[in-house]
């Protein structure tokens, strides 16, 4: 680790002097204080002897007292003299990485479809486009990456570059209290902040002109401050800035603070979060540029008696003012404030309090003199309103200044040289730890939106570790087709498979574009026999099978899934799925699984109430299952609802030996009487008895019940979940697979079985990879006396995942618990929801089981095509394709071009709102 000499480490004096200042470019990378690294300690050996712990860390949207608590624990336990802690707050400007992240994650994807491709690659070029411009749909606010980075620099008292074992030995003593901040801050997910990331963040920092793409590859044999600044930059000093190459980084310090601050104070710093009424006032007052917002907090062991002897020089003060007089003037008053102030920091001393120097400092970069100078004054107007009376600095501070603020970079030999220091207790100092940003999401960016703030929100909720369902709640008009197109569309384009329900056609466009099955109730020949999918097919191994190490021996019982070809696809145990050549599987048989009796028993029982809507009871339900039972027993999967209906018919004689079926004899028959409709002859016979012709082929299939009658609606939508869950249950467990039921209440409320259903629903889905979204139009229909009655806590309890669009019962919903969060939250979150804020973005409470935030669902142009469900845009999207598509091209590529053709048009109209004006001109 010591491997560079003292000379190279800590010049002739150590540290960082007012001397240094007047520098040359080639000078500047000295300032850095980094040297060398030590893996086993996870620390850095720094310029003037000190060693530091530098951890990237997640910052979270709000801060509660628990957390400032902490840090205010991490400040009293501080026992090394001058000890200095840093947490600094990087608005980075730089989301490639996050853009590539969400561009290459569908790379994987080979069978990919163009328009997926061309709606992915519009819109990772879309998001790189703001990192540095701001969005009008922000309010000038660009995308950025918001950064945590806490640090702790300790002086060692050893010379590294001489006695190297004596240094270590130190260093190690210090472990214990940096294990313990490390514990503090489990909440912010600390990870230790290695050589190539610190190099590669500060290399695209002071060198902005180069290429930011690449990570920095640390060199050992090098001093790690001559690794971060290329030949290539100029550094230049002016004023009020210091200039790399093209970007400019002017820095502001407080000069006076607020008698008074709470848990918002340092997140309303960087724009405002408590302060505006609206989510539009706040836009307007945020930091509309890249910012590090840093906070040193020194441990001065001098500290107590420097506060002690200021408070003997403040009574003699006021002594001698009332000797002269002077006790009712400025003069006297002032002096009595300081004297009390400084006897009360002397009584918390004794006390166990801790008192400590506290610096903070706001670097904005820009990238020009003017724009920095736009920056820095609304950046003084946000901290003014703040109460922070603050100051531009300039000249030879700058340097000082620009250093202390990156992590380690407070040089304990010049902060009381800079004259910017606040002397705070322990939590007074926690209170302006930069802490609070944003939450940027949950796994992988499947879905990627974007917060108040211009937080980029990366969300997957496949791959959590919790369960993997959502609802989804909003009004009318709220947006909740847009979103869900965008949603599907982005989980297509990794592979995922669709099964929707709906009463609504919002996916119609959606089918057409990814040559999807839409299935409507108008279908001519269209037949749903849920038996004939129904039941597990049971085979035993002939011979003994290796898998993964695990050997299953003959005459194993397995399950097949499919059967076909030399080979078939088995489940042996719970979850291995694997092929075996079909000669090693023999005696078959299909047996009725629990799971599927009910179910069948389910939609059966919404047949014979469909009218009445009244619930059976225990006595017929136990009828219909048993009639279930014995004749699938007989007829296997060729058992049809006529079938049914004969075993009602004539219990008495299928069960001839049994006295017992006389008693049932009249049940029985009324049962049959009201399944009539449904048999062969009946009104709704031929959709439900023959060879099932409904066939789930595509990724994408869409079961549209806007056309099926009332009463049949809630047996077609258990029907087509049976069929949903069988697929489920058989499929390719690596496909992720979700089951979308749309207005859910139209269909499943007012069935009495339907409970059976969802929680069978959800048990599957977690077991084999599958999600299941709700749909439904208000959180109103979530509570006991919504239109999901008893669904709604089911709902609720088995979804880790919520995207609450605009909804006006949100003051419902809060009062009654159905969104169980905070007064705070509410107030801040939700309550600044806008009505309607199209066609800029629309706004979705999101809640996750690792936090909640607002985000924002802004598109491209591209984006806005492909998720448009208005009948107006669908129409001419598809004038447009069946031009094409009369050209000889296939559908997929017939919509990519519409879509792009209607892209072209809208950048040349001006945007997506001047082409709905040319469409109304029109009369399209």
């Amino acid at each position: 680790m010591i491997s560079c000499l003292k000379r190279a480490v800590t010049g002739d004096n150590g540290g960082l002097l007012k001397s240094d200042i007047q520098i040359k470019r080639e000078q500047f990378s000295s300032l850095f204080p980094y040297v060398s690294y030590d893996e086993e300690t996870e620390s850095y050996f720094l310029r003037d002897n000190s060693v530091g712990w530098i951890w990237e860390c997640s910052p979270v949207l709000f801060a509660d007292d628990n957390i400032f608590n902490q840090i205010a624990s991490v400040i009293r336990g501080a026992e090394a003299p001058d000890t200095i802690i840093q947490y600094m707050l990087f608005a980075d400007p730089f989301i490639d990485q996050i853009a590539d992240g969400y561009k290459n994650l569908r790379g994987r994807n080979k069978e990919i479809l163009p328009i997926h491709s061309q709606l992915i690659d519009d819109y990772s070029e879309f998001i790189r486009k703001h990192g540095n411009r701001g969005m009008w749909q922000l309010s000038g606010t660009p995308l950025r990456h918001f950064r945590l980075f806490i640090s702790v620099r300790i002086p060692v008292k050893a010379d590294a570059s001489t006695n190297t074992g004596k240094y270590r030995k130190e260093v190690v003593g210090h472990l214990d209290y940096i294990s313990n901040v490390k514990e503090s801050m489990k909440l912010f997910n600390p990870l230790s902040m290695k050589p190539d990331r610190l190099i590669t963040m500060l290399y695209r920092l002071v060198n902005p002109d180069l290429e930011h793409n690449k990570t920095i590859e640390w060199d050992e044999n090098i001093p790690i401050h001559k690794q971060i600044l290329y030949s290539d930059t100029e550094v230049e000093r002016a004023k009020n800035s210091i200039r790399f190459n093209g970007r400019r980084v002017g820095i502001l310090t407080p000069k006076k603070l607020p008698r008074e601050i709470d848990n918002l104070f340092a997140n309303d710093l960087i724009g405002y979060v408590s302060k505006g009424i609206t989510a539009a006032e706040n836009d307007i007052n945020q930091l509309q540029c890249p910012f590090i917002y840093s906070v040193n907090i020194v441990i001065n062991k001098n500290l107590k008696s420097k506060l002690q002897t200021k408070a003997v020089q403040n009574s003699k003060a006021t002594e001698s003012a009332n000797k002269d007089g002077r006790h009712f003037d400025a003069f006297a008053a002032g002096t009595n404030n300081r004297k009390q102030e400084n006897f009360y920091v002397a009584q918390r001393y004794e006390m166990g309090e801790r008192f400590v120097h506290v610096i903070p400092q706001l670097m904005i970069l820009a990238e020009s003199e003017d724009e920095l100078t736009s920056k820095l004054n609304r950046a003084k107007s946000i901290w003014n309103t703040c109460g922070v009376e603050c100051q531009t600095e300039r000249d030879y501070l700058l340097h000082v200044l620009f250093i202390a603020g990156l992590p380690c970079g407070m040089y304990h030999s010049n902060f009381q040289d800079l004259d910017r220091d606040f002397i705070l207790d322990s939590k007074g100092a926690s209170l302006f730890a930069p802490v609070q940003a944003s939450f940027s999401g949950v796994g992988s960016p499947v879905l990627l939106y974007i917060d108040r703030r211009g937080e980029l929100v990366s969300l997957d909720i496949l791959n959590t570790g919790k369960n993997k369902n959502a609802y989804v709640t909003g009004g009318t008009g709220a947006g909740k087709s847009f979103f869900m197109n965008g949603f599907v569309n982005s989980y297509m384009s990794i592979g995922a498979k669709f099964r929707i329900i709906t009463v609504c056609d919002s996916y119609r466009k959606a089918c057409y574009m990814t040559d999807g099955q839409y299935i409507e109730h108008d279908e001519s020949g269209m037949v749903l026999n849920f038996f004939e999918a129904a039941g597990v097919v049971k085979g035993t191994l002939i011979q003994s099978i290796n898998h993964n190490g695990v050997t299953y021996p003959a005459r194993t019982k397995v399950e097949i899934l499919e059967q076909g070809g030399s080979e078939i696809k088995i489940l042996v145990g719970d979850s291995d799925v694997l092929y075996v050549r079909s000669e090693n599987v023999g005696s078959y048989c299909i047996e009725m699984d629990g799971d599927t009796l009910i179910m069948l028993t389910g939609i059966l029982a919404s047949m014979v109430t469909s009218r009445a809507g009244s619930e059976l009871d225990e006595d017929e339900l136990t009828i219909i299952e048993n009639a279930v039972s014995y004749m699938f027993s007989v007829k296997g999967r060729e058992t049809m609802i006529d079938d049914i209906h004969d075993y009602l018919m004539n219990i008495s004689e299928y069960h001839a030996q049994d006295d017992r079926s006389k008693y049932h004899r009249d049940t029985a028959y009324r049962l049959a009487l009201r399944l009539g409709k449904y048999c062969s002859g009946g009104q709704y016979g031929h959709f439900f008895n023959g060879k099932s012709t409904v066939r789930f082929k595509s990724d994408l299939v869409v079961a549209d019940l806007t056309k099926t009658p009332v009463d049949l609606r809630k047996v077609i939508v258990l029907a087509f979940a049976n069929i949903i869950e069988q697929e489920i249950y058989k499929g390719d467990r690596k496909t992720p697979q979700f089951v979308v039921l749309d207005e859910s209440w139209q269909t499943l409320s007012e069935n009495p079985y339907a409970a059976r259903f969802v929680e069978g629903l959800y048990r599957k889905a977690r077991k084999y990879n599958a999600s299941v979204i709700i749909i439904t139009q208000s959180l109103h229909d979530l509570s006991p006396e919504g239109k999901l009655s008893y669904l709604g806590n089911v709902i609720q309890t088995q979804s880790d995942f919520a995207f609450n669009l605009y909804d006006k019962t949100f003051n419902f919903a809060y009062e009654n618990k159905i969104l169980d969060i905070s007064e705070f939250e509410m107030q801040m979150l939700i309550d600044k929801i806008p009505k309607n804020s199209l066609p800029k973005y629309s706004e979705i409470y999101l809640q996750t089981p690792y936090g909640n935030t607002v985000v924002r669902f802004i598109v491209d142009e591209t984006g806005y095509f492909m998720n448009t469900s208005d009948p107006v845009d669908y129409l001419y999207i598809k004038q447009i394709a069946d031009k094409y598509l009369a050209e000889g091209m296939s559908k997929q590529e017939a919509m990519r071009l519409a879509v792009r053709d209607c892209v072209s048009l809208a950048k040349e109209l001006g945007g997506v709102g001047e082409f709905k004006k040319y469409l109304a001109a029109k009369g399209a």
